[in-house]
């Protein structure tokens, strides 16, 4: 029989992401980035799980190791600084992985790679049931079939996952891997090309607030009525605020949940 795992899933989510943007980020074409999760039973009713995310990229100091976990703290090299984030995730990823019971740690040399290891211990259920994992509506999908999307989101694994989820529907997409690219690629468009646009807020180059903003600006009327979707990890009023007022229809908190995804998209949509 099947073993259901109870965990918070989005939290749980949202801490890998992290963790594997970071590895895929600060890996050159090239490198590798292997995941591996190990489980082993601690009692008739709970289980160890040990997760270990290590890369071949371009490693920490030993001075940076010490502070990795701090707010805002952020290695200084070249690459590091051609790919600068907003400093917050592994303080996130920390506070989320100790408040749920677990531990994080990291190794690292520079030139050399980077091994991050998080280890739960969970409760597990044996049932037989299955999970039924195709929620979606006929209608929903019948709505968003054949729709274009411009996705502008600047880490690759996020645009992965976002284009298989949106493909999953029968949407179309095309992407972008900044604000200044999305805003070029709507420029260039057919008009009413693009249905929807999903936005991420934090990207190199321009990001999303701005990008946002010149497509709203632009002299062409799709550029006025067409949804523009905000992702990002950063879920605080203010940054809700500081959307809506760059012209963005809604805000949705990273990781994305499939479901709540979907719902937006044919909101906007139908």
């Amino acid at each position: 029989a099947p073993q259901w795992v109870f965990v918070d899933k989005l939290r749980t989510q949202q801490v890998y992401i992290n963790i594997l943007n970071n590895a895929v980020k600060f890996t050159e074409s090239g490198g590798k980035v292997i995941w591996t999760i190990e489980c082993e039973p601690v009692s008739s009713d709970k289980v160890r799980f040990i997760s270990t995310i290590k890369d071949t990229g371009c490693g920490m100091s030993e001075s940076f190791l010490e502070r990795i976990f701090e707010p805002f703290a952020q290695e200084q090299n070249s690459l590091v600084n051609a790919r600068q984030g907003t400093g917050l995730g592994l303080a996130i990823a920390k506070s989320i992985v100790e408040k749920m019971g677990g531990t994080i740690s990291v190794e690292s040399k520079i030139d050399v790679g980077t091994t991050f290891t998080i280890e739960f211990i969970r409760e597990f259920k044996n049932e037989n049931s299955r999970l039924d994992l195709s929620k979606e509506t006929d209608g929903v999908k019948n709505i968003l079939a054949g729709k274009k999307v411009l996705l502008c989101e600047d880490h690759p694994l996020n645009t992965l996952v976002a284009t298989k989820l949106l493909e999953k529907v029968g949407m179309l997409v095309e992407t972008a891997e900044n604000g200044l690219v999305g805003v070029n690629k709507f420029a260039d468009s057919q008009e009413n090309e693009f249905d929807v646009v999903l936005m991420d807020i934090r990207m190199p180059v321009m990001d999303g607030l701005e990008a946002t903003t010149k497509i709203r600006s632009l002299n062409r009327q799709d550029s006025k009525s067409v949804p523009i979707i905000a992702m990002t990890a950063n879920a605080f009023a203010e940054d809700r605020s500081l959307s809506k007022s760059a012209g963005m229809n809604e805000h949705l908190s990273k990781p994305i949940e499939p479901q709540i995804l979907y719902k937006t998209l044919f909101d906007y949509i139908k």
